[in-house]
């Protein structure tokens, strides 16, 4: 898999869990809270393919993709069971 994707989804899911995070547990209303969440897509896309360019040509093993994704649950998890 293609390095520059991999670390741009991770980055770009890693930003908008804490605007949503941030969003969640301060009291926005809801349009600020979604407006905050919107724009943070737009500048994570952005910030992503800026800083994560020079691995445009790269690979990835498939094993090393799933094993970031589930460390991703891992701590999403943790968060969830922290704040229920």
């Amino acid at each position: 898999m293609n390095k520059l994707k991999v670390f741009s989804t991770l980055f770009t899911t890693v930003f908008i869990m804490l605007s949503v995070f941030f969003a969640l547990t301060t009291e926005l209303n809801v349009f600020l809270g979604g407006a905050l969440v919107g724009v943070s897509v737009l500048i994570s896309g952005h910030l992503a393919e800026r800083l994560f360019k020079r691995f445009e040509h790269e690979t990835v093993s498939p094993p090393t993709v799933i094993f970031s994704y589930v460390l991703l649950l891992v701590v999403v998890a943790y968060f969830i069971g922290l704040y229920s």
